[in-house]
C-alpha cells in the first residue's frame, strides 16, 4: 500500500489526531498542530507529510509560518467505501432485534422483563434509524423523483448504462444509482446544478479527452449539466472498460 493512499494516512493513531485538530479548528499554524504530541518533533513532521501527500491536509506559507488546512474531498473516499457495508450492518442489526425480541425469560429472574423490553426498544429505535429510507427502490423511482433536465439526462445515462452492459443490474443504494457487474462499476448522483457520472475504477480508465474528474485512488467523474453533455460514443467505451475491469480484477469494493 503506498503512503498516499487515504486509508494508509489514517491508519495511525497520530495522525487521525492531527485531523481531527483541524477539524476543531482549521488553519492552524504547523507548531500549533504539532504541539504536546509524545512522540519526537521528527516522528510528528512525519505524520504530517504523509498526511500532505494524500491530499488530506494542505500546507501554506504565510510570511514565516506555514498553515495547514483541513483538505475533506478525499476523506469521501472512506465514506464510499464504509457505505459499501451499509446493508450488512441493518442485516445484523435486524438480527439483533429478532434475538432479543424472542429470547425466552427465564422464570426465575422475572423482574429482568421489563429491562429486556426497554433493551429491545432500544435496539429497534437504533435499527430504524439506520435503515435507508430509500433500500429497496430503482432508477425508475429515482428518475421519478427528479424534475426537467435532471430527469431526462438520468434516464438517458441509464439508457445508455443498461444497453452497453445488458447483464449488469441496477439499484439505489447511497441514495444514488449505482450499476453492478462483478461489484460496482458505475453510479449517478443529482445535485443541484449537474448530474454526476462516475466510475468505481475512474484512476483506470482510457480518458484522452481528460473528461474525468476526481483525485482519489479509484473513484472518478464527470459533471454533466445538460443532455448534451452525454459524449454516447466516448461514455460507452468508458462503461465497457469499466465493467470488464471487474470482470478482471474483481469487486473493486472488497
Amino acid at each position: 500500500m503506498s503512503e498516499n493512499d487515504v486509508f494508509h494516512a489514517i491508519a495511525h493513531p497520530t495522525r487521525r489526531e492531527l485531523l481531527r485538530r483541524l477539524s476543531n479548528q482549521d488553519g492552524l499554524s504547523l507548531t500549533e498542530l504539532t504541539q504536546d504530541f509524545a512522540e519526537s518533533r521528527q516522528a510528528i513532521r512525519k505524520h504530517v507529510r504523509v498526511l500532505t501527500e494524500s491530499e488530506l491536509i494542505r500546507m501554506d506559507t504565510q510570511g514565516r509560518e506555514q498553515r495547514c488546512t483541513l483538505q475533506t474531498t478525499r476523506l469521501a473516499e472512506i465514506r464510499q467505501w464504509l457505505n459499501l457495508f451499509e446493508d450488512h450492518w441493518d442485516q445484523k442489526l435486524q438480527q439483533l432485534k429478532s434475538f432479543v425480541e424472542q429470547k425466552p425469560t427465564s422464570p426465575t429472574k422475572g423482574s429482568s422483563t421489563m429491562a429486556k423490553k426497554k433493551a429491545a426498544k432500544k435496539v429497534a429505535k437504533r435499527t430504524a434509524a439506520k435503515s435507508s429510507p430509500v433500500k429497496g427502490k430503482t432508477v425508475a423511482w429515482y428518475v421519478g423523483t427528479l424534475e426537467g433536465w435532471q430527469a431526462e439526462l438520468v434516464r438517458e445515462v441509464d439508457q445508455l448504462i443498461m444497453a452497453t452492459i445488458p447483464k449488469a443490474t441496477s439499484s439505489i443504494k447511497w441514495a444514488q444509482p449505482v450499476y453492478e457487474c462483478q461489484g460496482p462499476f458505475c453510479f449517478m448522483k443529482a445535485a443541484k446544478k449537474h448530474v454526476t457520472f462516475g466510475f468505481w475504477r475512474g484512476a483506470e480508465l482510457d480518458d484522452p479527452k481528460e473528461l474525468l474528474e476526481g483525485t482519489g485512488q479509484k473513484m472518478r467523474h464527470v459533471k454533466l449539466r445538460e443532455i448534451g453533455d452525454i459524449q454516447r460514443t466516448v461514455f460507452k467505451k468508458m462503461i465497457k472498460q469499466a465493467a470488464k475491469l471487474n470482470e478482471l480484477h474483481g469487486d473493486p469494493s472488497k
